[in-house]
């Protein structure tokens, strides 16, 4: 049997995944954006870090635009985390957002 999964929320979401995220001292990751429906015009989504320790860092998808065409395309951010020589796990959080629309993940 073939099966078919589809949304049947009218509410516009933003799409983060994944949901956890590690990486090493020196290393980057990504995650990625996409909208749970299509627009009716350009969206534009911002990618803020919103706390957390100095050494994560956004290093790449600050600002994302999707449109009726790719909406379901998962753009990718990444994040990066300085070599820092100690023995301690750290944090961030990031803010994923666009009109009317926020999500926010912490990872380290």
């Amino acid at each position: 049997a073939i099966l078919r999964l589809a949304s049947t929320g009218t509410a516009q979401n933003l799409v983060v995944t994944p949901t956890a995220l590690n990486m090493l001292e020196g290393g980057q990751a990504v995650f990625t954006v996409r909208l749970a429906k299509v627009p009716a015009a350009s969206t534009t989504v911002s990618v803020t870090k919103a706390g957390g320790a100095a050494g994560i860092t956004l290093a790449g998808g600050s600002t994302l635009t999707f449109t009726p065409a790719n909406y379901a395309t998962p753009q990718i951010v990444t994040i990066a985390a300085a070599n820092v020589p100690d023995a301690v796990n750290s944090k961030a959080t990031f803010t994923v957002s666009s009109a009317g629309l926020t999500c926010s993940r912490s990872w380290g």
